[in-house]
């Protein structure tokens, strides 16, 4: 079946206006058919990275689905008129996903982190999910080879994955997919700092403060040197674009 995405516009980045209960079902839905599928998650961080790096937009704006990580992102499509109810965020996507992929048979690839971490991953899911079938890799903290990229796609088709959790970071997982698109035959979903979560080395915050919009206070706490430079220039670039391309749709509204 086709799929016609609802799109909207934040800053320049295009947002798909969609809920988490159908994404999921469409990328069970290309994950059954092995399809080479770029699902990302878009927060403020990424919207202002896409402001500044021409190449960047163009992979976000390239996306086969492009969802609203992050409260300001749901609440500006919200703002700009469209019917976007929740945010989607990475570890909520990748803790739904994998129960269902061991109900419909489906198999997952984890890359990226560190093995530590990945091996925290794989006593859980071993414990918890038994009949699941996974694999999983830790990229060198380098710039790979174009060898060791083959040899890397190589590994990751040879287990024939039908979803490929990418848990590289902003930008670089979004760059890594966009230029394995077409060559890894599997859904790949950038998923940020899931893989810790998951694996237990950080803590999620409390349900409320996930709700009411506020998990990125509770991260800010628990990285506060890494977070907090970040926090305040991407958050007061994001203020003034947003406002400002509230203010244009004012004005077009009022003309």
């Amino acid at each position: 079946e086709r799929f016609l995405r609802k799109t909207g516009i934040v800053v320049n980045s295009k947002i798909d206006v969609i809920s988490k209960l159908f994404c999921e079902k469409k990328i069970i839905s290309w994950a059954s058919e092995s399809l080479s599928k770029r699902i990302y998650l878009v927060n403020v961080h990424s919207v202002v990275s896409a402001k500044f790096d021409r190449q960047f937009s163009k992979i976000i704006n390239n996306a086969d689905i492009a969802l609203p990580d992050g409260a300001p992102i749901a609440c500006m499509l919200k703002i700009l008129g469209l019917d976007q109810k929740e945010r989607i965020s990475g570890p909520d996507l990748m803790i739904s996903l994998i129960p269902k992929c061991e109900k419909y048979n489906l198999s997952v690839y984890f890359y990226g982190s560190t093995f530590e971490t990945l091996r925290l991953i794989e006593n859980r899911i071993k414990n918890d999910y038994p009949n699941l079938r996974f694999a999983f890799d830790s990229p060198p903290f380098r710039q790979m080879t174009s060898e060791e990229m083959e040899l890397m796609i190589k590994k990751i088709n040879n287990f024939e994955p039908n979803i490929v959790f990418v848990g590289l970071g902003c930008p670089k997982q979004e760059k890594w997919i966009a230029s394995n698109y077409g060559k890894i035959n599997s859904v790949m979903i950038g998923v940020g700092a899931a893989f810790n979560f998951y694996a237990g080395n950080l803590a999620r915050a409390p349900v409320f403060l996930r709700n009411n919009g506020l998990e990125w206070l509770h991260r800010l706490f628990q990285e506060p040197k890494r977070l907090f430079p970040r926090y305040l220039r991407t958050n007061l670039i994001f203020i003034f674009y947003a406002g400002l391309q509230i203010l244009k749709k004012m004005i077009k509204s009022d003309s």
